[in-house]
């Protein structure tokens, strides 16, 4: 049940990937086209891509590899359901962390898990998934 409920809040959340802003800001008004960023997020994609780093120093390092891949997947799945950025940065971001996190730890199912789950939602929206 709560997979279903987090695929509906992402699939709702996703249909606003094309939607044109309702209110542009005018000239000499103060632009605000991005929304402020999160910095605990931001926090944890710094530590995902510190133990990134270590891990390709470290190539045959089972246990950095691991630790690795689970912060980026903690890392993207924070982004998919952060209400603080915007469709478009979340999910294609998302997918990049994620998609780490399987090359680094081939067997993370909670990371395929999500990287299917946006997939489907661009496929079904007809968008292309983000490389």
């Amino acid at each position: 049940m709560q997979r279903w409920v987090l695929a509906m809040a992402i699939a709702v959340a996703a249909l606003s990937l094309g939607a044109p802003a309702t209110a542009r800001p005018g000239p000499g008004s103060a632009a605000r086209s991005q929304p402020a960023p999160d910095p605990a997020l931001a926090r944890l994609e710094a530590r995902a891509a510190a133990l990134e780093r270590k891990a390709a120093t470290k190539p045959k390092d089972a246990g950095v590899r691991g630790r690795a891949a689970e912060v980026l997947y903690q890392a993207g799945h924070a982004r998919m359901l952060s209400p603080k950025l915007a469709p478009r940065e979340k999910y294609a971001g998302a997918l990049k962390l994620l998609r780490r996190a399987v090359a680094l730890n081939p067997g993370h199912k909670a990371a395929q898990s999500d990287i299917d789950l946006i997939e489907s939602i661009y496929r079904q929206m007809g968008r292309p998934v983000p490389r």
